[in-house]
């Protein structure tokens, strides 16, 4: 089991999480607002709405966190005892997809465009529709795996999942219809890329602080067991 200090790496977490956040912003603001080239060019790394640069690659790295702990959380549950050690095993697997999707993109390799007419604002995100079938596929699959949960644990993985679930697809709609009514070259369509960006790495870093509290759980329930056992009175010896 990983031993990492909680609320230091989320407090980390989460600051570099709304520095990242508010130097795109601040990127926005100066090509969209203040007309500044020159600074907008120099923050062109934090830009939210492209891919490969700064924002990209720490989505994508505590993503890649999330399945380094879940699999730590798997190889503690691998016993014949424990009928959810595969469940966080191939979560794992899943978190691993996703933080190689944040860095080059799978999921456009998804686009359902064929269902769709050329005029619908979701013609170039369709990829949407294929995720929102695999994410209620997996709310199924994993339904009672969540219930086996301890109950704050439970409720803050619902929370984390919606969260960055709302910001991942949700936003990318909302997106969709900022760039056709306003363009891609606006402050109104960049505020959009900002919130659905922000949403996905608070979602992840809410997530990663569950997934570290359900690893100091288990840590501590695996030290009470091991106490109980060690005062267990010797049995009598037979003459």
């Amino acid at each position: 089991m990983l031993s990492i200090p909680t609320k230091k790496t989320v407090r980390f977490l989460f600051v570099t999480t709304l520095v990242i956040n508010l130097l795109g912003l601040l990127r926005n603001i100066c090509e969209y607002v203040l007309n500044f080239e020159y600074g907008a060019e120099l923050l062109d790394i934090f830009d939210l709405n492209e891919e490969k640069n700064v924002p990209a690659l720490y989505s994508s790295l505590i993503l890649l966190f999330c399945s380094v702990i879940i699999y730590s959380i798997s190889l503690n549950k691998k016993s014949p005892k424990d009928r959810y050690y595969r469940h966080w095993l191939w979560l794992s697997i899943i978190f691993f997809y996703l933080a190689l999707d944040e860095a080059i993109s799978i999921h456009e390799g998804f686009q359902v465009r064929f269902l769709l007419d050329k005029d619908n604002i979701l013609y170039s995100d369709s990829w949407v529709i294929v995720f929102s079938i695999l994410v209620a596929i997996f709310i199924f699959t994993y339904r009672r795996f969540l219930q086996h949960l301890p109950r704050e644990t439970r409720k803050m993985f619902i929370i984390s999942g919606f969260i960055y679930i709302f910001g991942t697809m949700g936003m990318e709609v909302v997106g969709s219809f900022t760039q056709e009514f306003y363009g891609k070259a606006s402050m109104v369509h960049a505020m959009a890329t900002t919130i659905e960006e922000f949403l996905e790495m608070i979602g992840i870093v809410v997530f990663i602080n569950t997934l570290l509290s359900y690893s100091l759980y288990l840590k501590h329930k695996s030290s009470k067991e091991d106490d109980t056992s060690l005062n267990l009175p010797e049995a009598d010896v037979v003459q």
